[in-house]
């Protein structure tokens, strides 16, 4: 992945604090919202956007989905 399109991922606010959150532990996304205090579909797009330049990966169990730092 490009650099320039990682930095631009790591440009929003929002999405640094996800990083923070996920450097912690594996999380879900109803986890990530309630500390971000953010709707749930804002934080799947930022999940999204984090996750389209390898930044962090996911794994779904059972109907959640869980993130975690890409290493």
């Amino acid at each position: 992945m490009e650099i320039v399109e990682i930095f631009k991922a790591l440009s929003d606010e929002s999405r640094l604090r996800i990083i923070n959150i996920l450097k912690e532990k594996k999380m879900c996304v109803c986890d990530i919202e309630n500390i971000l205090e953010l709707p749930q579909a804002n934080v799947s797009r930022h999940l999204s956007r984090l996750k389209s330049v390898g930044l962090i990966k996911s794994e779904k169990k059972s109907q959640w989905v869980y993130f975690w730092i890409n290493e």
